[in-house]
């Protein structure tokens, strides 16, 4: 059956255009806001989105011949290409913005055509043609590196998820470093036969498995993209693209590399917090001490049902660290959606969560050290996006799975709790 092409221009007001969570870019929670992936996209560490070399580009007038694709659905308009101009005119046009990302676009000078341009024509597209004319654009065209390819590939044409894409969403090493980000990573380093060889391959739930203990098998996969990195793995000399060699000629890893075997499979759990940076960066690494749940052992708060939930929680989150390995992927939901529930509990009878957070989260945040501050941060938890990220777990249990975020969020919450739910101490007599 032929697609019906469906498109027309129209003029849409800045205001009415939401930003696409499912761009294949940088795919993020569905039913997450404006404001959040403005966020993500300004701090944007692995520069997926280059957004400060694409303000360069654009400069200060907005280019009226480059329509945003975008599609009609659920009543509300969604740009599905030209996400970044979008971006730059909603953050111009909402001055508020700036202090909630606590970064800034413009530092200096903020072009005012581009703040007053209210409405542009968009090319208002059937999700079918939007989808066909992104692909046209950034696959055909190759603007799209392989990581996004394959994105799209999987969840807009219904293809298998690639083994490359299984590894990036294991390890998180593609996104990390955007150098393995290319055609021959996937084609002629990461392919199934090849991480056999070294020891790797995945199960039938895509979880990344191997012959190592933990500690090993991330040393190897670190040491694998260096390698690809400095180019000692290339397409280059009589071992093209061979990975078990260069592997096995460094000292740490002689005798060690060896072939898949099924019977000595052990789960490959590649904490992204806790990866230890590819020797080749030179920044400083950070403290990878590992925070628990509400920031520290053991809450000492008054006898209540807050109290009770909050012991309930801790001992459900213990039970996870200890099972981690039998539950699924989803189990972290229950703990997102109980963080939600203890936060209702807190609060007064004819109050709301808002406007406890509201109330407390400032304070509480000022209490907490640099390395819990620094993990708030690293996982876009703070007083605004908090409010949205516990109606997200309580709503959207397929988008409450990240259980670092979860520990982030429970980290200010257990510091809100201290303020308004914390025993008091017996003075002695």
């Amino acid at each position: 059956m032929k697609t019906e092409i469906k498109q027309e221009i129209k003029k849409i007001l800045i205001s009415d255009l939401h930003l696409w969570s499912e761009n294949p870019r940088d795919p993020i929670d569905l039913e997450i806001g404006n404001l959040e992936i403005i966020k993500r996209i300004i701090k944007d560490k692995n520069k997926k989105w280059n957004i400060s070399k694409f303000i360069k580009e654009m400069g200060t007038h907005y280019d009226l011949s480059e329509l945003p694709t975008i599609v009609f659905k659920n009543n509300k308009y969604f740009v599905y290409d030209g996400n970044r101009r979008i971006a730059i005119l909603k953050y111009l046009q909402n001055p508020k913005w700036s202090y909630a990302i606590e970064a800034k676009l413009f530092p200096s000078f903020e072009p005012e055509n581009l703040k007053n341009l209210l409405e542009i024509p968009c090319n208002v597209c059937n999700e079918k043609t939007a989808l066909i004319n992104i692909e046209r654009k950034h696959i055909t065209n190759g603007t799209w590196g392989q990581l996004e390819r394959d994105y799209f590939a999987h969840n807009f044409r219904g293809k298998e998820k690639s083994l490359f894409l299984k590894f990036e969403e294991a390890t998180n090493l593609i996104s990390e470093y955007p150098e393995l980000n290319e055609n021959i990573m996937k084609n002629n380093i990461l392919t199934e036969r090849k991480l056999k060889e070294i020891g790797f391959s995945f199960d039938k739930n895509n979880d990344l498995i191997s012959v190592y203990d933990e500690k090993l098998a991330k040393d190897i996969l670190n040491k694998l993209a260096e390698l690809k990195i400095n180019k000692i793995i290339s397409s280059r000399g009589d071992r093209k693209y061979q990975i078990k060699q260069p592997l096995s000629n460094i000292p740490e890893f002689k005798g060690k590399i060896k072939e898949f075997n099924k019977k000595e499979i052990k789960l490959v759990n590649y904490k992204k917090e806790n990866k230890e940076a590819i020797p080749i960066r030179k920044t400083k690494r950070q403290n990878n001490k590992k925070n628990i749940l509400f920031g520290e052992e053991n809450l000492s708060l008054i006898d209540s049902i807050t109290n009770d939930l909050y012991r309930d929680i801790s001992d459900l989150h213990l039970y996870y660290e200890k099972n981690r390995d039998k539950l699924s992927n989803t189990f972290p939901n229950l703990i997102r959606m109980a963080l939600r529930l203890l936060i209702e509990s807190a609060i007064n009878k004819d109050d709301c969560i808002e406007n406890y957070i509201k109330s407390n989260f400032s304070n509480a945040k000022t209490n907490l050290n640099q390395d819990k501050k620094t993990t708030l941060s690293n996982h876009s938890v703070n007083e605004n996006s908090l409010i949205s990220l516990l109606h997200t777990g309580a709503h959207n249990y397929s988008n409450s799975s990240n259980i670092e975020q979860t520990i982030a969020i429970s980290i200010i919450i257990g510091e809100m709790l201290k303020i308004t739910h914390k025993k008091e101490k017996k003075r002695k007599k």
